[in-house]
């Protein structure tokens, strides 16, 4: 399949796409400065199909993404205040859950939401 993501109304002529993308946003504040208006909608209309393509695959859990790697202690705190989030999990139950599945965001997710937490 081909998109095309095109705010001036031209579409390619060797090659139709499937998918046309054709935001209206005006005219850019300077004549031929496309990283203004036109840059912009770009990044936010590409930042909204990869989020939705996030949210469908299953890596999102309520507004959280939870498929991450925590290869670093930054990512590790992330996760662990993730579980927390949405679990009500104690610091010292999600650390151990989060240990015994090797790090997995979702399966301890899933692992503490099926037990009772005290």
């Amino acid at each position: 399949a081909l998109l095309c993501f095109n705010s001036t109304l031209k579409t390619p002529q060797n090659n139709k796409p499937n998918i046309v993308i054709n935001p209206k946003i005006g005219p850019e504040l300077l004549t031929g400065s496309t990283r203004l208006k036109s840059g912009t909608a770009t990044k936010l209309i590409l930042n909204i199909i990869t989020t939705m393509a996030m949210v469908q695959s299953g890596k999102v859990i309520e507004n959280l993404m939870v498929d991450l790697d925590p290869s670093n202690t930054k990512l590790r705190e992330r996760a662990v205040r993730i579980v927390q989030q949405l679990t009500n999990a104690d610091k010292e139950q999600t650390l151990k859950t989060l240990q015994k599945y090797k790090w997995n965001v979702k399966e301890s997710i899933n692992y503490l939401r099926n037990i009772k937490i005290t």
